[in-house]
């Protein structure tokens, strides 16, 4: 899967000058024998000539840990680098976490580790020190250390990376004299707004081939530096070009991910660290559960659990495996892992029945049922050729309009989208999961129908109508262009933005750059090349029709005689005008940069009184007197329609709070009668929130109606996504 520059821009840039770089690569060990990896030190220091000399990090900023046998292998590399080494042992590197990393700061902090490791008999990864002897005094608690690092005091770098190549096999299994030694430190206040991603050689219980992850680490790195300038080169692209090369092996990289800022972890993959056994890690992968949702079945059987259980647990243990308990089986685990290990045995042989009838609780069966649901959905979703990406957006459209949850909005699994989105309560238990999926299932109407049918046998029918019904309006697009004004005594534009949102939505389907521009001609210039390129992105990469996107124009004060429907547009075969095309409608820019302002008063009044779903009234203003414009105000319930053509008084009028206004820009061709009568059979023939789009259709087929109607649409009902708007600084 490419990775998105837009989106690496957002979550990952940093400063180079504000990178720490620690790399720590162990070619040889006191115990010697097999413990020699002749690649380690020469990975850890390419790793560090790398982030010298691609990424530009300060030589003072890069702690260079090296032991390999040849202490002056290396001299003209460092010295040509400026890089410092230090041996790798036990009392360095300890020295350096606990004495001088925490009084260091910055944007990110890279770890890559090559060299030696195991998982303690607790299950917790571990790293072995240059001085590594027989009798095993001490290791590096790795999963202590990435809770250090997003604690006080060393939690001071906001993003934290990185990429270990070494062993994850069982401790037990490397013939030591005594057990798994490790100095666990105190650790502090937790630190809000830390992001780690660690990348890890190799999953729990596995062996990693020495060097293979490292070499495929360190390509992939320079690989996505050469392709552009931004620092530091993103670590979900790095993972999905290392991936693949192992796929066809016996070792499989995995990744932990943490956010403090959500409070749990998110990575993609977190099989191997969650503290569970092989077994339990494998079932779940084949079952397609992470180990976090079995997890949660233990904790909703505490009768299982509780002191003086295991003779329960021994006979569910008879009913799946059809034989007599071990003896002394349960005492031998603690009672959660225990059952934890008999849920995956059911998960397994496909017996969850029988953990249904020894287990009689409501709120377990029900947990049973939202897991198989979850799990059927996901493996229509993975069938799809889709991307993360493209499922996110979809996420988003549906939980964004909630009053969503930290961890909803970052949720960036398939597994993590499905979770959140049946918990949240409503009143049919799936009714958010529904809405996911079929819209998922428009993108993808080929592949789509599995979708639809497995939505159709587990729903309430009634509510998905609904969901129908609302999504077939929602399939929209919207392309808002912003004019940035060059303020003065003559306004001029000086830029255009846009933005193209899924209609009726604040989810953003594509931002087009800022085009800089001088004049009014440079300005419709910049919005006919941005709407050509909403066309494409809607048209082709949506497969939607020219009709499902509306166009609006934010326009600042003093650029109402403009008519953005009137702008040419170069299409392939012909020359069009862009209200023939798509529904054009017209915002005041003031308005929403300023919607606290006490000006501002009559136009949310005005908008109080109107129904937007009703097809109605037209208010006619025949002349601008402030006695009339006044009782106008005052009064209207619909539209404001002018039965004369403005000049700067159409200003003033919008001034006064009117949402919608509709105005001729030339007299009608058979008088004012005549064109009143059409035009209000026209606006009463739709709702009014619909009535934008009409203008497109008449514009097909002009007539004095539609050629020269320009429609103002300033509601503060459908503002919603400009609100966020910040006026620029002069």
């Amino acid at each position: 899967m490419a990775s998105d520059p837009s989106v690496h821009s957002i979550e990952w840039r940093s400063d180079p000058a504000q990178t720490h770089v620690v790399s720590v690569g162990i070619s040889r060990y006191d115990i010697g024998g097999n413990f020699t990896l002749p690649r380690a030190a020469e990975h850890a220091l390419q790793f560090a000539e790398w982030a010298r000399f691609s990424g530009g990090v300060k030589p003072e900023n890069i702690h260079l840990f090296l032991s390999d046998g040849n202490p002056g292998a290396f001299d003209d590399r460092l010295k040509k680098a400026r890089i410092d080494r230090r041996p790798a042992t036990s009392q360095e590197i300890n020295g350096f976490i606990d004495k001088q990393l925490k009084n260091y700061s910055g944007d990110l902090l890279y770890l890559f580790w090559s060299g030696h490791g195991s998982i303690s008999e607790n299950r917790d990864r571990i790293l072995f020190f240059e001085d590594l002897t027989a009798d095993f005094e001490r290791a590096l608690d790795l999963n202590h250390l990435l809770v250090r690092l997003r604690s006080e005091p060393h939690g001071k770098f906001r993003l934290q990376l990185a990429y270990v190549d070494a062993c994850a096999n069982r401790f037990e299994e490397l013939r030591f004299k005594i057990s798994a030694g490790k100095d666990l430190p105190g650790v502090g206040k937790l630190v809000t707004s830390v992001r780690q991603v660690f990348f890890l050689a190799a999953d729990s219980g596995r062996e990693a081939m020495a060097g293979e992850f490292s070499g495929a680490v360190l390509g992939a790195l320079k690989d996505e530096r050469e392709r552009g300038r931004l620092w530091p080169p993103d670590p979900d692209a790095v993972r999905e070009a290392v991936r693949p090369i192992f796929e066809q092996m016996h070792q499989r990289p995995v990744q932990i991910a943490w956010s403090t800022k959500a409070g749990d972890e998110y990575g993609e993959e977190v099989s191997g660290d969650l503290p569970a056994s092989d077994y339990v890690n494998g079932v779940a992968r084949a079952a397609g559960y992470p180990v976090r949702f079995l997890r949660r079945l233990v904790a909703l059987a505490p009768a299982f659990t509780a002191q003086g259980s295991g003779g329960k647990r021994d006979d569910l243990y008879r009913q799946l495996s059809q034989q007599p308990a071990e003896p002394d089986r349960a005492g031998r685990l603690t009672p959660e892992v225990d059952l934890l290990r008999l849920i995956a045995r059911a998960f397994e042989s496909r017996r969850t029945d029988v953990l249904e009838g020894a287990i009689d609780d409501v709120a377990f069966t029900a947990e049973l049922g939202r897991l198989s649901l979850l799990r059927e959905a996901r493996v229509r979703l993975t069938a799809l050729a889709t991307t993360m990406a493209e499922l996110k957006k979809d996420y988003l459209a549906t939980v964004i309009p909630l009053a969503a949850a930290p961890q909803r909005l970052s949720a960036a699994t398939v597994d993590a989208m499905l979770d959140e989105l049946t918990q949240i309560h409503s009143d049919d238990t799936f009714g958010f999961l529904w809405q996911f999926l079929l819209r998922v299932a428009a993108r993808h109407p080929a592949a789509g129908a599995g979708i639809e049918q497995f939505v159709g046998q587990n729903s309430n029918q009634v509510v998905v109508r609904s969901i129908r019904e609302d999504l077939q309006r929602e399939q929209r697009f919207l392309l808002s262009i912003t004019i940035e004004p060059e303020f003065g005594e003559h306004p001029l534009p000086r830029g255009v933005e846009a933005r193209l949102l899924l209609a009726g939505t604040l989810t953003v389907v594509h931002a087009f750059p800022a085009k800089k521009v001088e004049d009014w001609s440079g300005a419709e210039q910049a919005a006919g090349e941005v709407v050509l390129a909403a066309r494409k992105v809607v048209i082709d990469q949506y497969r939607k029709g020219e009709d499902a996107l509306d166009i609006e124009f934010l326009l600042p004060e003093g650029s109402f005689s403009r008519a953005p429907d009137q702008f040419g547009l170069a299409l392939r075969a012909k020359r069009a005008t862009l209200g023939r095309l798509h529904s054009v409608i017209v915002r005041w820019r003031a308005r929403l940069l300023e919607p606290s302002t006490t000006e501002l008063a009559p136009w949310w009044a005005a908008a109080q009184r109107i129904d937007r779903k009703a097809s109605g009234t037209v208010e006619w203003l025949d002349a601008l007197r402030p006695d009339d414009a006044d009782r106008v105000c005052t009064t209207c319930r619909g539209l404001l329609a002018l039965g004369f053509l403005p000049e700067d008084e159409i200003e003033e009028l919008i001034g006064a709070g009117f949402p919608f206004i509709a105005w001729l820009r030339s007299p009608p061709a058979d008088g004012w009668a005549a064109f009143k009568k059409r035009f209000e059979v026209w606006a009463g023939g739709d709702a009014f929130e619909l009535l934008p789009r009409r203008l497109r259709a008449i514009r097909q087929a002009p007539t004095d109606l539609g050629a020269s109607l320009t429609m103002f649409w300033d509601d503060p009902e459908y503002a919603r996504h400009w609100m966020p708007l910040q006026e620029p600084k002069v």
